[in-house]
């Protein structure tokens, strides 16, 4: 084709572009056809190679970031409240000794130390006090505990709450001995835990004041004041204000038992055997034969004490008690008795032998022994000296009863009770010896 043969409306831009003039030159009935997508940065990975896996990508971290903002939004406040209402500090309690030496076992381990005065002990501290001391403690709520003679003490758990004061838990065991507990008030008391534990029991206590004791495989919570709630053996028993629970092992505890009970085991005689009363013991040490006798009468629930022969004769019926008085507030004798005939008249030559006494034997508080005793007679026809005896008008029964606590030097622990008829011929009768302690 010539140059006169060219159009001259035709513009020289749309001979020049060749892809222009391709895409003319392509063009069918359907349309034109576009060219392929031809991404403006190269991707190097194969997860964003098309548009479809960068936008899947975009997604992704669009949502996991809303997500992350969310969990941010809602749960830090979760957790801050959280950590602030249980985040705990432990707390120590001061601890003086009282009369002697307190033993101290860090943690319960290692050796045992003198305590100094003043001393701070910690969760897992123990402390042991001897036979004629005692100790003080007070804690971080106020409460305290006063760790009489012979008794081992532990602090399980002592924590408060580092943000809010008013909750707290103060968890302490008497794992022998005796203690007494005053549980001071607590601002909230559904915030504020105490518990007392001894080996056969765990009490739950609300403010107020507890004796603890524990001995062997029993132990005893006295209500003085306030709420006790023991749990043991899958068993729940309760002691209110005047009451008191015993916990024994492999038993369920009993509740809601008089705040006064009995030192003595087997007050009343009851028989064990069909011969000597259950937990008594006989003795006689006469000088000459024939020997006394203690008879048992199984019926009416009593014991006789009798003799008939020359010179000094001794028959008694005697029991190992072996109890701690320091808690006790008020420690009676009570016994019924009858004196049915003597020969020897008043207390004998020397004013100490009747036909029927009473005995106690026991240590003061430096440990020394003392006898405390109450002499019965019918007559004194001789005027022989009579001391620390009475007088019974008849062979009716008579019912004795006195204060331990009133008699000098004070008792601080018994250790033996003995029912005595002694002179030479004698015939007394006892129905039920008591000791009671509140």
């Amino acid at each position: 084709m010539t140059i006169s043969d060219a159009s001259p409306s035709t513009p020289m831009s749309a001979v020049d572009d060749p892809v222009e003039a391709s895409s003319s030159s392509g063009a069918s009935a359907t349309g034109p056809v576009r060219s392929a997508y031809a991404p403006f940065v190269q991707s190097y990975s194969a997860y964003t190679a098309t548009v479809q896996d960068a936008s899947r990508i975009a997604w992704r971290v669009t949502i996991a970031s809303g997500l992350i903002l969310l969990t941010l939004l809602v749960g830090g406040p979760i957790v801050r409240t959280w950590y602030v209402g249980w985040a705990i500090e432990l707390r120590s309690a001061t601890m003086r000794s009282i009369d002697s030496v307190v033993f101290v076992q860090r943690q319960g381990v290692g050796d045992w130390v003198v305590a100094q005065t003043n001393e701070d002990l910690d969760e897992g501290d123990v402390i042991r006090t001897a036979v004629n001391a005692r100790a003080f403690m007070q804690f971080f709520d106020g409460s305290t505990a006063l760790i009489f003679p012979g008794s081992t003490f532990r602090i399980i758990r002592s924590q408060q709450g580092r943000f809010q004061p008013d909750r707290y838990s103060l968890i302490l065991e008497v794992v022998k001995g005796r203690a007494r507990i005053g549980v001071a008030p607590a601002e909230d008391p559904l915030q504020a835990f105490v518990q007392l534990r001894a080996p056969s029991t765990q009490v739950h206590v609300t403010e107020g004041s507890y004796s603890i004791d524990a001995s062997g495989d029993q132990s005893q919570v006295t209500t003085r004041r306030g709420v006790a709630t023991g749990y043991s053996n899958g068993a729940v028993a309760s002691a209110l204000t005047g009451q008191r629970l015993v916990a024994t092992s492999n038993r369920p505890p009993i509740g809601g038992l008089p705040s006064r009970r009995d030192l003595v085991i087997n007050p009343v005689f009851a028989d064990r055997d069909g011969d000597a009363p259950a937990d008594w013991a006989e003795r006689d040490i006469s000088e000459q034969d024939p020997p006394g006798e203690v008879t048992y009468h199984p019926t009416a629930g009593t014991i006789t004490l009798a003799r008939r022969g020359q010179g000094h004769g001794e028959t008694m019926i005697a029991q190992n008690i072996d109890v701690d008085l320091w808690d006790f507030e008020r420690v009676d004798v009570e016994a019924s008795v009858r004196v049915l005939s003597h020969s020897l008249s008043g207390g004998g030559w020397q004013g100490t032998e009747y036909p029927l006494i009473l005995r106690v034997i026991y240590r003061d508080i430096t440990g020394t022994v003392h006898t405390w005793y109450r002499g019965f007679y019918r007559h004194n026809d001789d005027n022989f000296p009579v001391r620390d005896a009475e007088l019974l008008p008849s062979s009716d029964w008579v019912r004795f009863e006195t204060s331990l606590l009133g008699i000098a030097p004070r008792p601080w622990r018994i250790i033996r009770v003995e029912l005595v008829a002694s002179g030479w011929d004698y015939a007394s009768v006892v129905n039920a010896f008591h000791i009671w302690a509140d």
